[in-house]
């Protein structure tokens, strides 16, 4: 509904200096065929156009989206997201990672040792096959950077020191870089899309 309105502020914008362009543009082209001076009409009809332009293609929702948020609360929502998902993970395993990850087609995410990023199906596949596999995962943030984006979004950079140890009690201890997009959805944050990478 917001956005509607938005939309429809920018429109009725438009309209007016659009109408206004028109305007200028017809007393120009009548002052000159009356041999007067046209020149100011002619100005007028370029500035009309030009901010006609200007607000055509200015996005009025990201700029209000940019003074309107309140970064501090993204921030806090985002970080403690992002360690009740590792938190989750070490209690319950790797399929505890379904709640935090957005399911729907705009989810990507490059796994670790992967060339390119796969979609959600792909990373679902690989987190049932993964499971039986471990008997605990442990992720931690040895740093974390989150810049948020709008009301809604927030980008994030870490360093995860990471150890997983298998059913047979063989552990693996390597340092991980994750930088990803997270999203906010009606039932909360998401991870939607991002890369995983280990750190040699």
């Amino acid at each position: 509904m917001f956005q509607l309105l938005l939309y429809l502020l920018k429109l009725l914008a438009v309209l007016v200096f659009g109408a206004g362009t028109i305007v200028m543009l017809r007393s120009a082209i009548v002052h000159k065929r009356k041999q007067k001076d046209s020149k100011t009409y002619i100005v007028l009809t370029v500035v009309f156009a030009i901010i006609t332009l200007f607000i055509w293609n200015y996005d009025l929702t990201e700029s209000l989206n940019s003074v309107h948020v309140d970064k501090e609360k993204v921030t806090t929502e985002t970080t403690l997201m992002l360690q009740n998902y590792y938190e989750d993970v070490r209690k319950n395993g790797l399929l505890a990672e379904f709640k935090y990850l957005d399911s729907t087609n705009d989810f990507y995410w490059t796994p670790p040792g992967f060339s390119g990023p796969i979609n959600f199906d792909s990373v679902s596949k690989l987190l049932r096959m993964n499971t039986p596999t471990f008997k605990s995962v442990t992720n931690v943030f040895d740093s974390l950077k989150i810049s948020a984006m709008a009301h809604d979004s927030a980008s994030y950079n870490g360093l995860i020191d990471s150890r997983m140890i298998d059913t047979s009690g063989n552990e693996t201890h390597v340092k991980l870089r994750e930088t990803g997009l997270l999203i906010k959805r009606k039932d909360g944050w998401k991870l939607l899309r991002g890369k995983t990478t280990v750190v040699e």
